[in-house]
């Protein structure tokens, strides 16, 4: 069993405790307009009847993930996001491995799936433009989880770094 994932099940050992940190976190981590963008995404995906393709096709869906990222502190302090034009685009060359992704769900997966699909959230991880500054991870793992919210979850550095005790390479080019 893997290291960080047996640390996890010490720090969470059930269902119901699992849930009650999730409660405590949705009513004290995010709140304001972070939070609201954040449920507009969601609920775009849950109320879109084309999937990822049809949220795709909408302006309004980029920007709003690009204000979504600016509220959790992604255009600040040592962060820059790109423009929303590279940003877009480089989701658009990425659309047709995104949306056969995003038919499916973390809770599902087996190894032999995590496997197959492991190779691409690479190569979109890679080529997505997000961020201008070289440092990649957060941004664009919160992007993956705006556009695969049931596959990817965000990572941050302060509270998933952390606690599965991952230090990143000093060269943000091999986050890659």
């Amino acid at each position: 069993m893997n290291k960080n994932y047996s640390k996890f099940l010490k720090a969470i050992p059930n269902k119901r405790e699992f849930f009650e940190c999730l409660k405590i976190c949705n009513e004290n981590y995010r709140s304001g307009h972070d939070l609201v963008y954040y449920r507009r995404i969601i609920e775009f995906h849950r109320k879109s009847e084309n999937g990822l393709y049809g949220l795709l096709q909408k302006e309004e869906f980029y920007h709003l993930i690009m204000k979504t990222l600016e509220k959790w502190n992604m255009n600040q302090r040592g962060a820059r996001l790109t423009t929303i034009d590279k940003f877009k685009d480089s989701i658009e060359k990425n659309a047709e491995n995104l949306i056969k992704l995003s038919k499916l769900k973390l809770s599902q997966l087996n190894q032999s799936l995590l496997n197959e699909i492991k190779p691409k959230l690479k190569e979109i991880f890679s080529n997505l433009n997000v961020m201008e500054t070289k440092s990649k991870i957060v941004g664009v793992s919160k992007t993956l989880h705006f556009l695969l919210p049931d596959l990817v979850m965000p990572i941050d550095r302060k509270f998933t770094l952390n606690f599965f005790q991952i230090n990143l390479p000093s060269d943000p080019d091999r986050e890659k």
